[in-house]
C-alpha cells in the first residue's frame, strides 16, 4: 500500500464493506480490538500501512476473505481478471443456494461451532 490513491481506495472499500454489513465505526472497532478513531483514519486514507493481523480480524466481520483484504491493501498481487463481485458475503452466498442446501450448510456451521 505505497501510493496515496491506493490508501484512499482501501479506506473507501473498508467503509463500503462496513456499511454493507450494517456496522458502525465503533462497533467494528470493538470487534477487532482497536478504537473507532483508528477505523475512521483507515477509512479516510490517513494510515500509510495497515497491519495484516488487523486485516485478518476485519475479514470475517466484513464478510470477505482475508486474502481479498490483503490484495486490496496491496500485500498480495491481484489475480488477473479478478473482480470484487466474486467475493460475496455469506448471506449473499447462502441466498444462491436451494432452501435444502442452505439448511444443510447452516446445520454444518452450527456443528462446527460446537466443536
Amino acid at each position: 500500500m505505497a501510493k496515496a490513491n491506493d490508501i484512499r481506495q482501501f479506506g473507501t472499500l473498508l467503509r463500503k464493506l462496513r456499511k454493507k454489513r450494517g456496522l458502525g465505526v465503533n462497533q467494528l472497532a470493538g470487534y477487532v480490538g482497536i478504537s473507532g478513531a483508528e477505523i475512521s483514519r483507515i477509512e479516510r486514507g490517513e494510515r500509510k500501512k495497515i497491519d495484516p493481523n488487523l486485516l485478518r480480524k476485519l475479514a470475517p466481520k466484513l464478510g470477505v476473505t482475508y486474502e481479498y483484504l490483503m490484495q486490496q491493501a496491496g500485500y498480495l498481487p491481484q489475480t488477473i481478471g479478478e473482480k470484487e463481485s466474486i467475493y460475496m458475503t455469506s448471506e449473499e452466498l447462502l441466498a444462491t443456494l436451494t432452501p435444502e442446501d442452505r439448511k444443510l450448510v447452516l446445520n454444518l456451521i452450527e456443528r462446527l461451532k460446537q466443536k
